[in-house]
């Protein structure tokens, strides 16, 4: 039986770590499309039980905005990282971590505030496609608030970090900010209609 030396480091490329988030983003990029296809297929016939009022409406556009002011600080951290190898872009780093727990935190309390407005996803199909979507991208957003807090501690704790593992978490996070920015639109789009 052949067993491997622990002592001998794994080696990955740059282009062969690329081309695995490219695969990973892509993957969930083909869920999120089929949630949103049938979304959308239900919404004619559904249409009429999803009512989201403005103050609602307001409150999850500028959730969202929370998302998008973490996914740019998670960038400044990186460029600042990356210009000098300071741990001083902790800070950046660990504002974005707070930004998307918030977030996370703001879109339960947005899906308790819809629950108790009559939208449970046990009274219609397009309502639990809703919080499918939504608990689906919470779900991959748990993985991107642990991946950030590895940077953090890494640059708090003044470990070196690969540029590589930093540039593609970052990838990782700015994917999951956009794709929220496209779920949110097309929902509001599509039950304006």
């Amino acid at each position: 039986m052949k067993t491997m030396d622990s002592t001998v480091p794994i080696q990955c490329d740059e282009n062969t770590s690329k081309l695995g988030i490219i695969i990973l983003l892509g993957s969930i990029t083909m869920l999120f499309i089929t949630f949103l296809s049938t979304f959308g297929a239900m919404v004619a016939k559904e249409l009429s039980y999803i009512k989201l009022s403005g103050t609602h409406q307001a409150i999850v556009v500028g959730n969202a905005c929370l998302m998008i002011v973490s996914s740019l600080l998670f960038d400044s951290g990186f460029r600042q990282w990356q210009g000098t190898k300071s741990t001083r872009s902790h800070r950046f780093i660990l504002s974005s971590h707070i930004l998307g727990l918030v977030f996370l935190f703001g879109q339960i309390t947005i899906w308790q505030i819809l629950v108790s407005d009559g939208l449970q996803s046990g009274t219609n199909v397009l309502a639990g496609m809703t919080y499918l979507m939504a608990g689906a991208h919470g779900v991959h957003l748990l993985t991107g608030l642990v991946f950030v807090a590895w940077v953090w501690v890494q640059l708090y704790r003044g470990i070196p970090i690969k540029p590589l593992r930093f540039r593609l978490i970052g990838w990782y996070w700015h994917f999951l900010t956009g794709l929220w920015i496209i779920l949110l639109s097309a929902i509001l789009i599509l039950i304006q209609i």
